[in-house]
């Protein structure tokens, strides 16, 4: 029965036993038939984490019959016709859990006057675009079969639900009966190996509120052996200073929405970062948010009936203020501190404002 297969190995140190990773692995081996050879996904029952696709072929390709491995008709002389053509192998992963993918085997081989060429390119639109190239040969060998490893890690992450298709399109047949092979006697044809996230999120978001707090949400997919989120905050995106520690879920089996309200963010760009730390000790860090805050500054001016000396108090520093008469001329401009003391002897006696922002501040210079 042609089933889906994945394969969790737990990556053991040596001293201790401690878990240092887990990784998955999907495979695909040849099946032999008289009519119709294949190549599906395996099954141990394991599918935790991915779920593969059995391998099938392009329209443009033809299984060549008899018990072997191999397929013909390979007519395109680029890549870009072999796609036109429909002249691949295709197969694919599902995430259910977030991983990394790491590496893909292969084991190819083609006759004497099979394709001289192949690519290797994946898609996780399903190839409604070109797709990204993950490795060209150029001069497919035929004195023995090719076996090839390739580094994944250009790839990212795979989030729960994205599907990863892959497609090796070959060409460069002198001969339309020259065969292609897909296969590996007595061993997988075909290997993905991936790691699996500790923490894999569906967003990371922040917003300003009425009363000029900033609100930050996230919501995990899955968690793994995660014992706390961490909320850094900075003002120049580099420099981060802890403001909370909020406890994980550990490893739930559905998805968990988090909160957290900035009471007192600072004025302009206040940026966010948030960090996820595991039981051991291990951290990952998310993506950092810049939320802009425009706070309203409070100000109390006294006495309102000036000899000498006019008293400001702020809620903030360094904050532009203006004198003007009631004849709307500007008599003084500059920046206050929060307690700022202003000496108004100079001043001619009149009916003033102190201007910030929107507010007046009236007072009488006696």
């Amino acid at each position: 029965m042609n089933t889906k297969h994945i394969i969790l190995l737990c990556a053991l140190l040596a001293q201790g036993l401690r878990i240092d990773a887990q990784v998955i692995m999907a495979s695909w081996t040849s099946v032999s038939s008289t009519s119709n050879p294949t190549i599906p996904a395996n099954d141990d029952g394991q599918s935790a984490h991915l779920s593969a696709s059995d391998l099938s072929v392009g329209m443009g390709v033809t299984a060549n019959t008899g018990g072997s491995y191999n397929w013909r008709s390979w007519n395109a002389t680029s890549v870009t016709e072999a796609r036109s053509l429909g002249e691949y192998f295709e197969w694919s992963v599902t995430a259910i859990s977030g991983v990394d993918v790491n590496n893909l085997s292969i084991k190819y081989d083609r006759s004497p006057t099979g394709p001289q060429s192949m690519e290797i390119h994946a898609s996780t639109d399903g190839f409604a675009s070109a797709g990204t190239v993950l490795y060209t040969d150029p001069t497919v060998s035929t004195s023995g079969e090719n076996a090839l490893g390739i580094p994944l890690g250009s790839l990212g992450s795979v989030t729960p639900g994205m599907t990863l298709t892959f497609r090796l399109y070959a060409f460069g047949a002198t001969q339309s009966a020259g065969t292609f092979d897909l296969e590996n006697f007595g061993a997988n044809t075909i290997e993905l190996t991936a790691s699996l996230l500790p923490v894999t999120l569906s967003h990371f978001d922040g917003s300003v509120n009425e009363e000029h707090e900033v609100t930050l949400e996230w919501e995990t997919h899955t968690e793994i052996d995660n014992d706390y989120f961490a909320i850094d905050r900075s003002v120049d995106g580099v420099n981060f200073t802890e403001l909370i520690r909020i406890a994980g879920q550990g490893s739930p089996n559905n998805s968990t929405k988090y909160s957290y309200v900035d009471p007192a963010p600072r004025q302009g760009l206040n940026y966010y970062r948030l960090r996820q730390v595991d039981f051991d000790g291990s951290e990952n860090s998310f993506r950092i948010i810049p939320i802009s805050v425009e706070l309203k500054t409070q100000l109390r001016v006294f006495p309102t009936l000036v000899d000498h000396y006019l008293f400001i108090q702020s809620s903030r520093d360094n904050v532009p203020i203006r004198i003007i008469g009631y004849d709307g001329q500007t008599y003084h401009e500059s920046r206050v501190s929060s307690r700022e003391v202003l000496n108004m002897s100079t001043l001619a006696p009149g009916y003033y404002y102190i201007i910030l922002e929107s507010e007046s501040y009236p007072f009488i210079k006696q």
